[in-house]
């Protein structure tokens, strides 16, 4: 990994550096390696700020290690239900909708998809995003943060977007 270079603040490219060191000098793949790779970006937002780097990388190395924390609980929850549900008899096996889905239902699938689009359009210039985490299972919260607009507005284009997908179902 060669070292950054260009207009970085001293502060920053000091944090970069560090956890460049980090990253090299762990097993590729590794949780560390991981945080290290993680903490780069972090520490290039523009809203991190820290009086030196060694703060800096130390921040996004902690905030790293909880990010991808977060993701492996999930994923494992994701995992632990889908052996629940296995486990009730339902086929959890497939590859995806697509692979057992008629061609009608892919068609009603992309008909809906395409009419929430124009609904989260309508919305506002936060629609798409609120649309996007819905789709994806984002908390309101976390859709609220990307979306830079409160939660009970994310809640609200929600409402709307899942009565009109209510509509397009029964028309």
């Amino acid at each position: 990994m060669a070292p950054l270079q260009g207009n970085l603040s001293t502060v920053v490219g000091a944090a970069v550096l560090r956890c460049q060191r980090r990253a090299a000098s762990s097993a590729p793949g590794s949780p560390d390696a991981e945080a290290a790779e993680h903490a780069i970006t972090l520490c290039l937002s523009r809203r991190r700020s820290a009086d030196n780097g060694d703060d800096l990388a130390a921040a996004a190395v902690r905030n790293a290690e909880w990010v991808i924390n977060r993701s492996d609980r999930r994923r494992k929850a994701a995992l632990e239900d889908l052996a629940h549900l296995g486990r009730q008899g339902v086929s959890v096996a497939s590859s995806g909708p697509a692979a057992t889905a008629s061609p009608e239902d892919v068609v009603m699938a992309r008909a809906l998809l395409a009419d929430l689009r124009l609904e989260a359009q309508r919305l506002g210039l936060a629609g798409p995003r609120v649309l996007a985490g819905l789709l994806i299972g984002e908390s309101a919260d976390e859709t609220a943060a990307a979306a830079f607009v409160g939660p009970a507005t994310v809640n609200r284009y929600r409402r709307r977007l899942r009565d009109r997908a209510a509509r397009f179902q029964t028309a």
